[in-house]
C-alpha cells in the first residue's frame, strides 16, 4: 500500500498517519501541499482482475484503464480523514500489457495538480488542443487536472520516437509547468534557442517548459554531455522563472560553469546539480557533486533566496562535506561502500567554491620494471590559487621508487606531472605513492624485476681468510652494464665491480665472514653464481 504521514512543525509527534491503497499494489511518488493543507499524491497501482478496489471519489477515470498498472491522482483534505478526490489516470486497453507510472506532482495556486510521469500506453488520455497526442513507445506525459480533480484541464506526451521518462515536475506563479526526465530519442521536441537541441548517444536529461494551457513548448532542452549517459531526476524553479535541475552523469565532461565542484568525482557515476536561466538557453551554474564511487541526486527545493537544497543518496567515502556538518563521514565508515543519504545547500546565482584540495592521485604506467620511471599526476578539484598549489608526495617504500619533496600545481591550473624513479628489484615490489593538499589521495606502482636481457658469467670467486679479502672476476655479454657482488645467502651487497672493457669485470672486496657463495648480478637483469 501506499501511506501518506503528516508530522508536526517538530517531527515529534504524526498530525496523522493513512494507507491509500486497494486490494493489490499500491505505490506513492510524489506529494504536493497546497496553502488549506491538502496534500496532492501521485503514483502507480496493480489491479488485481477482476477486482480493481483502489479508493476514487469525484474521480476523472473511475475505472482501471487495463494493462500493468494506471497513474493515480489523490487529493486528501487538511486532516488526513477523507478524500477530496481520487482518480485513475492511464490506459491500457488497446495493449493488454502496458504500464502507466505518475512520478512526480505540483500543485498550483488555483489548485490544479500537475502530474508528471511515463507511459506505455497508446491509449493513455490525452485532450484536445494539447501539445502532443501521438503516441511513441515509452513516452513521458504531462497532465493538468482541474481542482475539483473530476476534468482534464490538459494532457499530452512529451517525447521523441524512442524512450522518454518523466520523472521531475514543478510550476510557476503563471501556471508553466516546468518537467525533467531523460531521454534517447534523438528527435525529443526542442526549441530554437534552447541551451542544447541535440543529442548523440545514451540517455540525456531533458526539460521543458509547458505553457499554461499544455498547449505548445516556452522551451525544450536536452541537458548532458555527448560521450555518455545523463538522468534527470528532479526539478525546482524560482520566483524569476530560473530551474534548478539535479540527476545523475556517468560523463566527466559534462558541461560545468560556475562549479562548486568542476571535476568528474569518479566511479559509476557523480550527482549533478544545474542551474538554468528563465530563458532556458544558458546555464547560470552547474557543477558535479560526487565522490569516487557512486552518486545519485534525487531530489531538490529552492527557497525564497534561490538557494537549492538537494537530497540524494552516495556510496563514496570522499563525498564532499563542509566543516561542522551534522555528519561528515558514512555511517559505518568500516564497511566498504555503503549506502548513506546527502543533504547539500548551494547557494544561488553563483556559488562560492571551498578551498581546492586533491581529488586524486594517478601513476602511469602502473606497473614498471626497476631502473625505469613512471610519471605521477596530481589532480586539484578546483583551479590552484594565486603561487600555485604545492602539492607534498611520498612513497612509501623508498627502496623501490622515490618522488619528489612536492609538485607545484600552477596557479589556475587543475593538475600537474612528476617522475617517479624506481630502484632494480629482485622480486615484484609495491610502492604507494601519496599526494596532500587538503586532502590525502594515493595510488599504487608495482616495481618488476628487469627481464634478463645479458648473459654473466662469473670466472672466479676466491675469499681469503687470513686478510678476509673476497676477489670476483666475472664477464657480462655487455660492456655498458654494472655489475654488483652479493652474498647469496642473505643477498646483502658486497660491492661494485669495476668495468675493465670489453665486457670484463673485477673487483677486490673485504668481508669479513666466509661468505660460502656469491651471486654476482647485472642492472640489465642478468646474474650467476659460485
Amino acid at each position: 500500500d501506499a501511506f501518506v504521514s503528516k508530522l508536526n512543525p517538530q517531527g515529534s509527534a504524526l498530525v496523522y498517519s493513512t494507507y491509500l491503497g486497494g486490494g493489490f499494489d499500491d505505490f506513492a511518488n510524489g506529494i504536493d501541499v497546497d496553502a488549506a493543507g491538502n496534500a496532492y499524491v501521485t503514483g502507480w497501482t496493480k489491479c488485481a482482475a477482476p477486482t480493481c478496489d483502489f479508493p476514487t471519489q469525484n474521480a476523472f477515470q473511475p475505472a482501471y484503464g487495463g494493462g500493468n498498472n494506471d497513474a493515480f491522482v489523490t487529493k486528501l483534505n487538511p486532516t488526513g480523514s477523507a478524500l477530496v478526490y481520487s482518480t485513475y489516470l492511464g490506459g491500457g486497453r488497446v495493449l493488454n500489457n502496458t504500464d502507466d507510472w505518475g512520478q512526480e506532482i505540483a500543485v498550483d495556486s488555483s489548485g490544479s495538480a500537475h502530474v508528471v510521469g511515463h507511459t506505455y500506453s497508446p491509449d493513455f488520455p490525452t485532450t484536445s488542443g494539447a501539445f502532443d497526442r501521438d503516441w511513441n513507445g515509452l513516452d513521458l506525459f504531462v497532465t493538468k487536472l482541474a481542482p475539483a480533480g473530476n476534468t482534464l484541464s490538459y494532457s499530452t506526451f512529451l517525447g521523441g520516437t524512442n524512450h522518454d521518462e518523466g520523472w521531475g515536475i514543478a510550476v510557476d506563479g503563471s501556471h508553466n509547468a516546468y518537467v525533467t526526465g531523460f531521454t534517447i530519442s534523438s528527435d525529443f521536441p526542442t526549441t530554437a534557442g534552447a541551451y542544447k537541441t541535440s543529442m548523440l548517444t545514451g540517455w540525456e536529461a531533458v526539460v521543458t517548459k509547458l505553457n499554461a494551457q499544455g498547449s505548445g513548448l516556452v522551451y525544450s532542452t536536452y541537458l548532458g554531455s555527448d560521450t555518455a549517459s545523463d538522468r534527470a531526476w528532479d526539478i525546482a524553479v524560482d520566483g524569476t522563472g530560473g530551474v534548478v535541475v539535479v540527476g545523475d552523469t556517468n560523463a566527466p565532461d559534462f558541461p560545468v560553469l560556475n562549479a562548486v565542484q568542476p571535476n568528474y568525482g569518479g566511479g559509476l557515476q557523480d550527482s549533478f546539480v544545474a542551474r538554468l536561466n528563465p530563458q532556458g538557453s544558458a546555464l547560470a551554474y552547474s557543477t558535479f557533486l560526487g565522490g569516487s564511487t557512486f552518486d545519485q541526486a534525487n531530489s531538490v527545493a529552492i527557497d525564497s533566496a534561490g538557494d537549492a537544497y538537494v537530497a540524494g543518496g552516495t556510496t563514496a567515502p570522499n563525498f564532499p562535506v563542509t566543516p561542522g556538518a551534522f555528519q561528515t563521514q558514512n555511517g559505518d565508515p568500516n564497511r566498504y561502500n555503503p549506502d548513506d543519504a546527502f543533504v547539500a545547500k548551494i547557494r544561488s546565482e553563483a556559488p562560492s567554491p571551498p578551498p581546492p584540495s586533491l581529488l586524486s592521485l594517478t601513476v602511469n604506467p602502473s606497473s614498471v620494471p626497476g631502473g625505469s620511471t613512471s610519471q605521477g599526476t596530481a589532480i586539484l578539484n578546483a583551479a590552484a590559487p594565486a603561487g600555485g598549489a604545492v602539492v607534498t608526495l611520498d612513497s612509501s617504500n623508498a627502496a623501490a621508487a622515490t618522488v619528489p619533496t612536492s609538485v607545484i600545481v600552477p596557479a589556475g591550473s587543475t593538475q600537474a606531472t612528476f617522475t617517479i624513479t624506481t630502484k632494480t628489484v629482485s622480486s615484484t615490489t609495491g610502492a604507494t605513492i601519496s599526494g596532500t593538499y587538503g586532502a590525502t589521495r594515493s595510488a599504487v606502482l608495482t616495481v618488476t624485476p628487469v627481464p634478463n636481457s645479458d648473459t654473466v658469467g662469473v670466472t672466479r670467486a676466491e675469499y681469503t681468510r687470513s686478510n678476509k679479502r673476497l676477489r670476483v672476476e666475472a664477464t657480462s655479454t655487455s660492456a655498458t652494464a654494472t655489475l654488483t657482488v652479493h652474498v647469496t645467502s642473505s643477498g646483502a651487497l658486497v660491492g661494485t665491480l669495476t668495468n675493465r672493457g670489453g665486457g670484463r669485470y673485477g673487483g677486490q672486496f673485504t668481508l669479513t665472514a666466509y661468505p660460502q657463495s656469491i651471486t654476482v648480478r647485472s642492472s640489465l637483469g642478468g646474474s650467476a653464481s659460485r
